[in-house]
């Protein structure tokens, strides 16, 4: 949980990290996924998901087999602009 800094300011976004860190862990993803609750959203470019295509299968298998419902969002540009 997010705590107050000295300054009495409150962040508005909070994230702790966790890393895993050994061979075939990405196997594993639906199992560690389901600790933090029972739906995955990837975000990616629709040129990053063909070039990691077999890597997004294992992850969708991992997940489909942990019971979790998974998305995957390709529609990001390439090179967004970041003008408006």
């Amino acid at each position: 949980m997010a705590t107050k800094a000295k300054t009495g300011i409150i962040p508005d976004f909070y994230l702790p990290t966790e890393l895993f860190i050994r061979q075939d862990i990405i196997s594993d993803l639906g199992n560690i996924l389901r600790n933090y609750g029972s739906r995955v959203v990837m975000i990616t470019t629709s040129s990053d998901l063909a070039q990691f295509q077999e890597t997004v299968d294992v992850i969708s298998r991992s997940i489909s087999t942990a019971n979790m419902g998974f998305i995957v969002f390709d529609e990001l540009e390439d090179s967004p602009n970041t003008e408006y």
